[in-house]
């Protein structure tokens, strides 16, 4: 999807406009493949104790499971190629910063050619985590795909650039953000379902 382009410029004469940085810790590789993977052999011992349970389990159905589990870890195993841990704005600018296996890089786009979008993604039927997407017209970049990113820092994240391009926070936007700071203090689905804050 292309981004959009924008006229509106920051005013940089304003310091805080010229300089947001915000970041997490590193996370070498081997422990992103450990974190992304635990599910993956998490399944894979259960079809292992089944089978070995209950002698006349259906192979076919293991057979099935297990590939599935397999091609499940493929996916993860490349999904976490990619890391971002630092997003900066700056001059009309943000620069994604991060990893591609453990080597460094950074990407720099002009403010005007990019949208971000805040994702629901669910992890079971009882829970679900939150992740942006930064969208330029060449890549589309997940922050929190670990989940290891604060919610506060990704609330303020979003709402700097949209205060940056002079963009309104739609209606949709608004309901995750509020989800999100009921997440960042603790609260469960249920929780926000019932209107607890």
């Amino acid at each position: 999807m292309a981004a959009k382009r924008y006229t509106t410029f920051l005013d940089e004469t304003n310091p805080k406009m010229l300089n947001n940085i915000y970041k997490v810790d590193y996370i070498d590789y081997r422990k992103r493949i450990a974190k992304k993977l635990a599910p993956v052999f998490g399944g894979f011992l259960v079809i292992i104790i089944f089978i070995a349970l209950k002698p006349k389990f259906n192979l076919l159905f293991a057979l099935i499971m297990f590939l599935i589990f397999l091609i499940w870890g493929i996916i993860e195993f490349y999904s976490t190629k990619s890391f971002i841990h630092q997003i900066q704005f700056q001059n009309n600018q943000i620069s994604i910063f991060g990893y591609d296996i453990n080597k460094s890089w950074k990407k720099t786009y002009a403010l005007e050619n990019v949208e971000i979008k805040i994702k629901a993604v669910t992890i079971s039927r009882s829970r679900y985590e939150y992740v942006l997407e930064i969208i330029t017209e060449s890549n589309n970049y997940e922050i929190n795909d670990l989940l290891n990113w604060d919610y506060y820092e990704l609330i303020k994240i979003f709402k700097n650039f949209k205060e940056l391009k002079h963009e309104k926070i739609i209606l949709d936007d608004k309901l995750r953000l509020q989800n999100m700071e009921k997440k960042a203090k603790g609260l469960s689905l249920i929780d926000n379902f019932l209107g607890r804050d």
